[in-house]
């Protein structure tokens, strides 16, 4: 079976880090996010939305899987959308595809057909069909509000 999965936003935030040449101790971005958090709770700056996604899916070659991406706090696919990334080990996130809805939707240059985005209400999903080994990655999703892109922990 091949896991399909996230290491969490923190991974995320050191993998950034790096790739911005910004200082690479997770322990100090892990302090950094948390003050930014406190700050954001603070002045109550959208606090209440959310993006959640299960923490890991596991399906063998061949089969399909479909992950999904709940939006909080009143947000829905249709006026925020569902934007897809993957990020496999050692690397920046790849866009991958976003999704409002059945005549909105797109997917970034040399994404294959077997990824497929769709959502109704304030669930997303991304669906990846005839799993393969190189679809092995931890995958995000997020949404933005006009004013501020939120991400979900990922699902591994």
């Amino acid at each position: 079976a091949l896991p399909i999965s996230a290491a969490g936003h923190l991974r995320l935030t050191c993998h950034l880090a790096s790739f911005f040449h910004l200082p690479s101790n997770c322990s100090f971005m892990m302090a950094l996010s948390a003050l930014f958090l406190g700050i954001l709770v603070i002045t109550g700056s959208s606090a209440q939305h959310t993006v959640t996604q299960e923490p890991s899916v596991t399906a063998a070659a061949g089969q399909t899987v479909k992950l999904s991406c709940t939006l909080g706090g009143g947000l829905t696919i249709s006026g925020n959308a569902a934007v897809f990334y993957q990020q496999k080990s050692g690397t920046v996130p790849r866009y991958l595809t976003y999704f409002y809805t059945d005549s909105s939707k797109g997917k970034g240059t040399g994404v294959p057909d077997r990824y497929i985005a769709s959502g109704s209400g304030n669930v997303g999903y991304l669906t990846i069909n005839g799993l393969q080994a190189d679809d092995e990655a931890d995958y995000y999703c997020a949404t933005w509000t006009g004013s501020q892109r939120i991400f979900g922990g990922g699902t591994q």
